[in-house]
């Protein structure tokens, strides 16, 4: 659909010297600490599949920490959207496992 195709027109028009810069790249984002904790073995295989770093920073009893991945801009990319499906995947699993009483 559309912002697929978008994202992938973005891609196809990326030029080499962006996508292999040296000097890698950061993406950060807000989680709740608990949701971090859930995402850590997650983001052991995504590390090792896209080639860059996922860190949680921040106090563990804090309510929000910090994911920060880390890398060349095409791998943090696709390592960011598969940790966000991941994150939505335990949002869902733990919504339905809840009963919802009338």
């Amino acid at each position: 659909g559309g912002a697929g195709e978008m994202v992938n027109s973005i891609i196809a028009d990326m030029p080499q010297y962006v996508t292999n810069d040296p000097r890698g790249f950061v993406l950060r984002s807000a989680v709740p600490a608990a949701m971090a904790e859930q995402m850590q073995d997650k983001a052991i295989q995504v590390m090792r599949s896209m080639d860059c770093q996922i860190k949680f920073s921040g106090d563990p009893s804090a309510k929000i920490r910090s994911m920060n991945i880390q890398g060349p801009l095409l791998n943090i990319s696709g390592a960011f959207m598969l940790m966000m499906r991941h994150y939505i995947e335990i949002e869902r699993s733990s919504l339905s496992g809840l009963s919802i009483q009338g």
